[in-house]
């Protein structure tokens, strides 16, 4: 009886390909901590205008709130009032 190799079986490239995946797999970690750390930079800049990577929520920011009342919004521009009726003319 011959014996013959199954696609389960081991070969010589196998370690090459572990420390292949294992690169791919400590880069790809550190990717996603950049990008985080950029997500949380520009989350800083634009809701909070700080130059900060402290993890801070977006629903705390004070954007539209009109003299420290949380219940009245900057009415929209003049520009919104006047440009959009022009879209609803079909």
């Amino acid at each position: 009886m011959t014996s013959h190799k199954r696609d389960f079986s081991a070969n010589a490239r196998l370690p090459g390909i572990f420390a292949l995946a294992a690169c791919i797999g400590v880069v790809s970690t550190l990717a996603a901590f950049a990008l985080l750390n950029l997500i949380r930079l520009f989350t800083n800049l634009f809701f909070f205008g700080a130059l900060s990577f402290a993890d801070r929520s977006a629903a705390g920011n004070t954007l539209g709130v009109r003299r420290g009342r949380p219940d009245r919004h900057d009415p929209p521009s003049i520009g919104k009032r006047r440009f959009a009726p022009a879209g609803r003319t079909g």
